[in-house]
């Protein structure tokens, strides 16, 4: 195996850090987001198989590096699903207004930190209180966040669970070894960097342009007026209805032959 990616793209700690905690050295190149060997639009970072396939899902690669044992695997699976679905695209969301979050999407990011504290208020990490590729998945991607002091004011202040987790997952020498060797920065510097080699889902609907959505929809039926419908009009469908069939014409005889 062997894994491509731009240089600080935090998403690469996924893989790598995967890697470290289950024994299996994984290979790194660093490209750029025109590499022709990728498709295009390129999406990095990207874990090449000995099959010789490309695995272009950060969460499946690391999944497959380290897979989790039969008695935690649906957990686990809910807890990266939930991270690829809800947590990384708000967080982008969110990233991307600046100073200028709405209310929509504040919320929803609170809604995901509320469930990641909840989680981790009892324990140490987050399936079975003990570290996962639950946790590898997770803690990369509140990695722009939790290390800009701005923003870990702004939007972690309170969380006491959540950072004390990411402490602690901060703390293990692996960790800190790949950090190091792949040159990460924080804030938006490091969510521009894996902004450029990644998309995200598109399903989320501020409350700004939910409201427009809103508006628009009850301007156009506002304008929509009820025409009644007349007595005569109602007799005319009810006698159609009755006799209709009678009034078709008769079908021409065929000819035999044509």
């Amino acid at each position: 195996m062997k894994l491509f990616s731009n240089e600080g793209n935090p998403a690469a700690l996924k893989i790598l850090v995967a890697g470290s905690f289950s024994g299996r050295t994984v290979p790194f190149e660093l490209v750029t987001t025109d590499d022709a060997r990728f498709q295009a639009p390129c999406r990095l970072p990207v874990l090449e198989l000995d099959s010789g396939g490309f695995l272009f899902s950060s969460n499946a690669s690391a999944r497959l590096l380290w897979p989790p044992s039969v008695d935690c695997e649906v957990e686990i699976d809910q807890w990266l699903e939930w991270e690829s679905t809800q947590l990384q695209p708000t967080l982008v969301n969110a990233l991307n207004m600046g100073n200028k979050v709405d209310a929509g999407i504040r919320n929803m990011l609170s809604t995901c930190l509320k469930r990641l504290e909840s989680a981790l208020n009892s324990r140490d990490f987050l399936v079975g209180g003990v570290l996962s590729v639950a946790d590898v998945v997770v803690w990369p991607t509140l990695y722009p966040v939790a290390m800009e002091t701005k923003l870990h004011q702004d939007w972690l202040a309170g969380h006491s669970a959540i950072l004390r987790w990411f402490k602690r997952f901060q703390d293990e020498p692996r960790v800190q070894s790949v950090v190091k060797h792949l040159n990460l920065k924080t804030g938006m510097a490091s969510h521009q960097q894996m902004l450029s080699a990644m998309w995200f889902p598109s399903s989320i609907v501020s409350e700004r342009s939910y409201s427009r959505l809103l508006s628009t929809s009850s301007s156009v039926e506002g304008t929509v007026k009820d025409v009644p419908v007349t007595e005569e009009e109602l007799r005319s469908a009810a006698e159609a209805w009755e006799n209709g069939a009678a009034r078709r014409p008769k079908p021409k005889p065929r000819t035999v032959p044509v």
